[in-house]
Formats: C-alpha cells, structure tokens, sequence
C-alpha cells in the first residue's frame, strides 16, 4: 500500500481527472450551480499537486540501460536553441 502512495502517476492521475472536473464545473450551468462540489474538486485538485513533490514520492528518472534521456533531450534543444531563436534588431 504504501508503493502504491508513493507512486508519481498515481498523483498526477488524480490531479488529471480533477482538471477535468474543475473544467466541467467552469463550463456547465448545471454543475457550476453548485459550490460545494466545486469547492471540493479544487480541494483534491489542489492536494494531488501539492502531494506529486513531497520528498516520501518517488521521483521518476529516465534512464535506458545507465543511459539519461533527459539529459540528451536537453542537450538536443540546446543545440537547437540558436537555430530558432528569433532575432530583434536594435532601433
């Protein structure tokens, strides 16, 4: 049980499913007319996000056989960085 709290996706899960509820309640006459759900859908909403970075969550690394992807993903968009990055002249 407790690997299962201490999953990342788990949170990021329920964070998801509460953006959609929290959009639902934005966007809907019927389900906006009432406070308290959206009150608690910004509850759990705001709950999953705070809990995803605590320090007891396992933070996921990408590695490939000792290989970081992260790592030459950002190398890659570096390089390409000056490739895209727009120009304004001076004056």
């Amino acid at each position: 049980m407790n690997q299962f709290l201490n999953n990342p996706f788990l949170w990021a899960l329920i964070s998801m499913f509460t953006l959609v509820g929290a959009c639902s309640v934005v966007g809907s006459r019927k389900v906006g007319s009432h406070p308290a759900l959206g009150w608690i859908i910004v509850t759990i909403l705001s709950l999953g996000r705070l809990i995803l970075v605590l320090p007891f969550v396992e933070q996921p690394r990408f590695y490939l056989d000792g290989f970081n992807v992260a790592q030459v993903a950002d190398m890659i968009k570096m390089m390409m960085g000056d490739k895209y990055r727009i120009y304004i002249p001076d004056g």
